[in-house]
């Protein structure tokens, strides 16, 4: 019968005997201080990357913008609806759903939801010239944003997703740039 101890330690762990000293060591050391140095190695990342998540409304930083474009099954949101003065706009695409989108954002005075469609996609020769055009990855879990500039003069622009059958589904908003200076940012 096995006694207290030998239950408690476990078996005799193995011993070498180092051929330069003659001295015998054991195993169980080694094993122990690498566990250790991954525990350590471990907590400071899971730490780094908690330090990194931030609140649900916080965007990562370079990513400010003026207009902000949310895009899920199956409907655009653009908020604001409506900015104040022609010129460079910072355009955020934001993805809270499970598919891939691509933001497109056209100039013209057509119903948001009769564009023409050629092909299960609409028919951008047949309107105009995008103002601009960039695609929003699928969430996955974190929302996808990217940001894109474009040069909009004052006037009614359709925002929509060009992934054919996506603007069937729904998926348009608009934007209108009216005239008058634009308010600075807010720090």
């Amino acid at each position: 019968m096995p006694n207290l101890r030998s239950i408690i330690d476990g078996p005799i762990p193995p011993t070498y005997t180092d051929a330069s000293t003659g001295k015998q060591s054991s195993t169980v050391g080694r094993g122990a201080g690498m566990i250790r140095e991954c525990l350590i190695f471990l907590a400071i990342a899971s730490a780094a990357a908690l330090t990194g998540c931030g609140g649900d409304d916080e965007e990562p930083a370079g990513l400010e913008h003026d207009v902000h474009v949310h895009l899920d099954e199956w409907s655009v949101e653009t908020e604001p609806e409506s900015i104040a003065g022609a010129g460079t706009v910072n355009i955020g695409g934001h993805n809270h759903g499970k598919y891939p989108h691509q933001v497109t954002v056209i100039k013209t005075d057509l119903d948001p939801g009769n564009l023409p469609i050629s092909k299960s996609r609409v028919d951008v020769e047949a309107i105009g010239e995008p103002a601009v055009e960039f695609d929003v990855p699928a969430a996955d879990g974190d929302e996808g944003t990217q940001v894109a500039s474009a040069e909009l003069t004052t006037g009614r622009y359709v925002v929509f997703c060009a992934i054919p059958g996506h603007y069937q589904q729904g998926m348009y908003g608009t934007l209108e740039v009216t005239a008058g200076p634009r308010p600075a940012a807010s720090p």
